[in-house]
C-alpha cells in the first residue's frame, strides 16, 4: 500500500510550483500513482522520475538518488563517492552535523556533478543552511526552500542520465521508476 504525502498530481504541484515548470507537464486531479502510471504508459518516463523525486519523502529520494547514481558509477571519481557518502550518512542518520557536512562537500567540490547535486539535496533537507563566513566563526543561516532538495535530486539524476547513450538512458529511466515507485510503497 502506497503513503500518500499528496492526495493529486495537482496538490504536489501547489506545493512545489518549480516541479511543474521543470518536469514540464500538466497537473492533474489523478493520484500521484494513477498520474505516474499515465506517464509511464505514455512512455514519458523522464517526467515520471522527476515527478517521483518531488512525489517521494525527501530523505527517501535522496536514498534514491544516491542508489541510482552509484549503480550508474560504480567507478566514480573520489570527490564523487565522497560526496555520495556524505548524502547517504545523513539518510542512514538524519542529523543536522550530517546535513551541514553533506553541504560543505558539496560547496567545496571544484565542480557540479550528479553526486554533489545529491549531497546538496541532503543538505536542503532541514528548514535552513548555515554558511560560515569565510574563514570567521561567524555564520550566517538561510531559511531553504521546501522545493530545494527534490528539485536537487531531480537534477542530480537528469544530469547523470544526459551522460548516458540513449538507450542506456531509457534503461536507467525505467529502473530509477521501478525503485521509486518500490520506495513509495514502504510504509
Amino acid at each position: 500500500m502506497i503513503r500518500e504525502r499528496f492526495s493529486t498530481a495537482d496538490d504536489l504541484f501547489a506545493a512545489f510550483p518549480a516541479a511543474a515548470r521543470e518536469i514540464g507537464v500538466a497537473p492533474t486531479r489523478e493520484t500521484p500513482l494513477e498520474f505516474v502510471a499515465k506517464l509511464r504508459a505514455s512512455r514519458r518516463i523522464a517526467e515520471a522520475v522527476g515527478f517521483c523525486a518531488y512525489w517521494l519523502e525527501r530523505r527517501r529520494a535522496v536514498w534514491w538518488a544516491c542508489q541510482n547514481l552509484r549503480a550508474l558509477q560504480p567507478t566514480a571519481a573520489d570527490l564523487d563517492r565522497h560526496a555520495l557518502d556524505a548524502a547517504e550518512a545523513w539518510v542512514r542518520q538524519p542529523e543536522e552535523r550530517l546535513r551541514a557536512q553533506a553541504f560543505e562537500v558539496a560547496r567545496c567540490a571544484a565542480r557540479p556533478t550528479p553526486a554533489t547535486s545529491v549531497a546538496y539535496a541532503a543538505a536542503y533537507c532541514g528548514p535552513s543552511v548555515w554558511l560560515r563566513s569565510s574563514g570567521q566563526a561567524e555564520a550566517v543561516a538561510f531559511v531553504v526552500d521546501p522545493g530545494l532538495a527534490p528539485g536537487c535530486v531531480r537534477g542530480a539524476l537528469m544530469l547523470a542520465a544526459g551522460r548516458l547513450t540513449p538507450s542506456a538512458r531509457e534503461d536507467a529511466f525505467r529502473l530509477w521508476l521501478d525503485e521509486a515507485l518500490r520506495l513509495a510503497q514502504i510504509a
